[in-house]
């Protein structure tokens, strides 16, 4: 059995307590920061990122849980405006964002990432997993705490759902669900394909919006 990656090894080699290259961060809360994910697989691909370590989105509680809540409906407006669509999906300790050096397979530090596309991945995703619908971010996270266990969110069209993993899945799973579906399988790996272009690209377009959003 491969060796679980340690929470202090985590703050030493972890991609999103250390980020490499800050140009992509377009706010920063006290809690959170929203940046371009590396490897877009559109344009406007962002990540909700904590500023601390929790493995999930779905740990969250109390006053974080709430600006969370908050940043994630703002972020969604922005992209519905500026691309007309927005999806968002979080591999809830069942994925990995991590490096294939890394000794672990998974990624433990919550982030959600929020696509403009109207792709509807859960229908996709249907067909390996059972799920359960949530009313709420609040129902999310209840749900978890109750009975944690690995997990896959989706959400579309304010339709939200927590599909079980009951077995290994491939690293970056979602991500390769949704460029498959797209057309663009060869973009699912942000390490082979980093696409810079689509990152300032959307970095241009996003920015103002973003700004704004810090000034309030």
């Amino acid at each position: 059995m491969r060796r679980r990656i340690t929470k202090q090894e985590l703050k030493q080699t972890c991609r999103f307590c250390h980020p490499p290259d800050k140009d992509r961060i377009l706010l920063k809360t006290q809690n959170f920061y929203v940046m371009l994910s590396l490897g877009p697989i559109v344009e406007g691909h962002l990540l909700i990122v904590l500023n601390k370590h929790f493995e999930c989105c779905a740990e969250l509680q109390g006053g974080i849980a709430e600006e969370f809540d908050e940043i994630v409906e703002k972020v969604k407006l922005i992209l519905c405006q500026q691309y007309g669509n927005a999806l968002l999906f979080e591999h809830g300790r069942s994925g990995s964002s991590l490096l294939p050096s890394s000794p672990d397979k998974h990624c433990f530090h919550a982030h959600l990432h929020c696509v403009p596309t109207s792709v509807d991945l859960a229908a996709i995703v249907e067909c390996d997993f059972s799920s359960v619908s949530l009313n709420s971010w609040r129902d999310f996270r209840s749900k978890y705490q109750n009975q944690p266990r690995d997990y896959l969110f989706i959400e579309r069209d304010n339709q939200k759902r927590m599909f079980f993993v009951n077995r290994e899945i491939r690293r970056q799973y979602l991500r390769y669900k949704l460029a498959t579906a797209l057309g663009v399988e060869k973009l699912a790996d942000w390490l082979k394909v980093p696409g810079w272009r689509r990152i300032w690209k959307a970095k241009k377009r996003l920015s103002p919006y973003f700004t704004d959003l810090g000034a309030e």
